[in-house]
C-alpha cells in the first residue's frame, strides 16, 4: 500500500483550512484544526482514505483498495457503517470527483449495513 504511507494533514499554512479542491473553507483556529485531524485519525486509523484524498490524480480503482485497507484497519468495536456514514459527509469528499467520488459512494454503500442489522440476520447452526 505504497499510496498510503503517510497521513496528510488537510490544514494549510496560516489559519485557514482548504478543501481537497483548493476552495477556502471557513477559518479555523489551531484547536479546531487539531480536532479535525484527531477526528480523521479516529475514523481513518490507517490513513488509507486520507492517502487517497492527498493524491492529485489517483489511479482508477484505488478507491476500492483504500476502502478495503480502511475496513481491515478499523479497531474492534467500531461499527464500519457508523464510521462510513460520518466519513461520507466530510467536506473533503463532498465536492470531489474521480476516485474521491467513488470512495464517497463506497462509504455510502457500507453505511447501509450497520452491524446490528447484519447480526440479526445471522442464523446459528
Amino acid at each position: 500500500m505504497a499510496y498510503f504511507d503517510s497521513a496528510p494533514s488537510f490544514a494549510t499554512r496560516g489559519s485557514a483550512a482548504r478543501s481537497h479542491d483548493g476552495d477556502s473553507m471557513r477559518a479555523h483556529d489551531g484547536d479546531s484544526l487539531r480536532a479535525h485531524d484527531r477526528d480523521w485519525a479516529r475514523l481513518d486509523p490507517s490513513a488509507a482514505l486520507r492517502g487517497l484524498l492527498a493524491l492529485d490524480d489517483p489511479p482508477t480503482g484505488l478507491a476500492e483498495d483504500a476502502l478495503l485497507g480502511w475496513l481491515i484497519a478499523l479497531p474492534g468495536g467500531v461499527d464500519p457503517a457508523d464510521a462510513a456514514r460520518e466519513l461520507a459527509k466530510r467536506p473533503e469528499l463532498s465536492a470531489s470527483g474521480g476516485e474521491a467520488a467513488r470512495l464517497r459512494d463506497l462509504l455510502r454503500d457500507v453505511s447501509r449495513y450497520p452491524a446490528a442489522a447484519l447480526s440479526r440476520g445471522r442464523r446459528r447452526r
